[in-house]
C-alpha cells in the first residue's frame, strides 16, 4: 500500500474534523463600494443639503463622511453645532473632468501666443493660460483676453 504524502495527509485530517474545503469556479468578485453608503448618499445631494451627526462621538462618522465627498471630488463643509452634533453641507462639484484638447487647437493658441505682443509695453513674452484664455506677459505681468 502507497505512503500518503504529507499533504493528502494534511488534506484528509481537515475531513476528520468536520472541515470542508470546496472550490468554487467562475465566480465574479462583485465591485467593492467607495467608502460604504457615503459616496451614494453624496452624489443624490444637492447644493446647500447637508447631513446631520448626532453627538460629540459621531465627529469621526461626519469627518469619514466630508473626506469621503471630497476625495470623490465634491465641496463638503463640515461644522460643529451648538447641541454637541455635527453637520456636513454639500457646496457642489470641486472638479468635472477636464475635455481633452485637440493637438490642432493647441498649435493655433501657440502660433497665436507667439504673434501677440503685450498692449501695455509691447514685450514678445507672452504667455496664455489654456483653461481661461487669458494672456499674459511675463515682463510686465498684464492680463488680458482677446478673442480667437
Amino acid at each position: 500500500m502507497k505512503e500518503p504524502t504529507i499533504s493528502e495527509q494534511d488534506h484528509s485530517n481537515q475531513y476528520q474534523r468536520g472541515r470542508s474545503i470546496k472550490i468554487d469556479k467562475g465566480i465574479k468578485l462583485p465591485k467593492k463600494k467607495a467608502q460604504g453608503n457615503n459616496i451614494e448618499t453624496i452624489e443624490v445631494m444637492d447644493v446647500g443639503d447637508s447631513v446631520y451627526f448626532e453627538g460629540h462621538n459621531d465627529q469621526a462618522h461626519a469627518n469619514n463622511f466630508a473626506s469621503t465627498g471630497r476625495y470623490h471630488g465634491y465641496d463638503m463643509t463640515m461644522r460643529s453645532m451648538p447641541d454637541g452634533g455635527f453637520r456636513v453641507w454639500f457646496k457642489g462639484k470641486l472638479r468635472e473632468k477636464m475635455k481633452p484638447v485637440d493637438n490642432k487647437v493647441i498649435g493655433e493658441v501657440a502660433k497665436q501666443v507667439l504673434d501677440t505682443k503685450c498692449p501695455n509695453c509691447e514685450s514678445n513674452e507672452v504667455g496664455y493660460y489654456l483653461t481661461t484664455g487669458v494672456f499674459n506677459c511675463s515682463k510686465c505681468q498684464h492680463e488680458w483676453k482677446e478673442e480667437r
